[in-house]
């Protein structure tokens, strides 16, 4: 399987952000930062964006050199003009893989602290806080299968595979994840059954969250 990596590398980095001093105080009401798909073209450029809430918007200022035709999961800090297109001012790539079974052997629960969580669209978007010094962490979302509850309904389980590859805990890292929920969609019913989604969560221990689906 391919893991996903913390270093978290802008893609883009467009312009200087305004100064605090402008002389429009509410100039910070119209920045965002958000979780998006962003979909490129044949060229390689991501043209559009598809936010959580289902709106697709032409993005001003695409992200050049990609792959062609594909879909990225990123969280990206970005201004929406009267035109209603996003004028993109950064953007981070987030760790978004499929669900994959993996052996037992395979894992790693490394503690991680959640800064926050919650359902976003067709993912459970994720802030977490990662201790490191320099080694590669590595993330993924190990499916452990569904079983059939009491009522008939059916559960999926997921686990937050984090290998900290014996890193130090010298500093704090910001790691950003999204569970694609659209992963179940033919093997689960919409507003019948649910994922279950576990972490090892420092000071806590092994915490699981429910997401209806």
């Amino acid at each position: 399987m391919t893991f996903k990596h913390i270093i978290l590398i802008p893609l883009l980095c467009l312009l200087v952000l305004a100064s605090c001093e402008n002389e429009d105080d509410t100039w910070s009401e119209s920045y965002q930062l958000d979780f998006l798909e962003l979909l490129t073209d044949t060229q390689g450029r991501a043209t559009l964006a598809v936010t959580d809430r289902g709106d697709t918007l032409e993005v001003e200022n695409p992200v050049t050199s990609l792959k062609s035709d594909t879909l990225y999961r990123c969280v990206a800090f970005y201004v929406q003009p009267a035109n209603g297109k996003l004028n993109l001012r950064s953007v981070y790539s987030a760790i978004s893989p499929f669900p994959s079974a993996m052996a037992d052997r395979e894992e790693h629960t490394d503690a991680v602290k959640i800064q926050s969580m919650w359902r976003g669209g067709r993912y459970v978007n994720m802030t977490l806080l990662i201790g490191g010094k320099e080694k590669t962490h590595y993330f993924a979302f190990k499916d452990k299968g569904t079983v059939e509850n009491a009522d008939g309904s059916n559960t999926a389980h997921v686990l937050l595979y984090h290998d900290a590859n014996g890193d130090m805990e010298a500093f704090s890292h910001t790691a950003y994840l999204s569970l694609p929920l659209y992963f179940y969609d033919n093997a689960l019913q919409t507003g019948r059954d649910t994922v279950a989604f576990s972490l090892y969560v420092k000071e806590k221990g092994m915490q699981t969250y429910y997401f209806p689906l």
